[in-house]
């Protein structure tokens, strides 16, 4: 018992934030791009699409973004969190969980991935900034919409 427990405060942690609205943040999307903030805002719609937690996204690596075959049944990007290599387990312990990048962004997904990727090492990240850094970019967003508040 104490083991689940200890597991379901993992999957609902009780200090949670409620999650802005999708308008929101496709606000601050545009808003980081109009800064010249391209790569970061392209990377923030991929981690608001993907539900991932800031420090996630900013780790995440080329490499870990896989495009569609040609002629295959999948016609959206995946992306590969926790990968075996890195040796990082996710917040429940869980390595090499993929994340199919469809639904109703899937034809924008595709375009961003592409450009995220292109004429880039697999090794490198995505966003090319640290987290502190991608916070700042953020918050000059947020600051900009007059949402400060968020």
């Amino acid at each position: 018992t104490k083991q689940a427990l200890a597991g379901y405060k993992q999957l609902a942690p009780p200090r949670s934030r409620l999650a802005l609205p999708e308008v929101v943040l496709q606000a601050i999307v545009l808003t980081m791009i109009e800064l010249g903030f391209r790569r970061q805002g392209l990377g923030l719609f991929l981690g608001m699409s993907a539900y991932l937690r800031p420090g996630e996204l900013c780790n995440i690596t080329c490499g870990q973004l896989t495009p569609p075959t040609r002629g295959g049944l999948v016609t959206s990007w995946t992306l590969l969190l926790h990968p075996d290599e890195f040796q990082l387990a996710s917040k429940t312990g869980n390595f090499n969980d993929g994340i199919v990048l469809d639904g109703i962004y899937e034809h924008i997904l595709n375009h961003i991935c592409r450009w995220l990727t292109t004429g880039r090492r697999p090794f490198e990240t995505i966003m090319d900034v640290t987290n502190l850094e991608f916070t700042n970019i953020f918050k000059k967003a947020v600051m900009k919409l007059g949402v400060a508040t968020l």
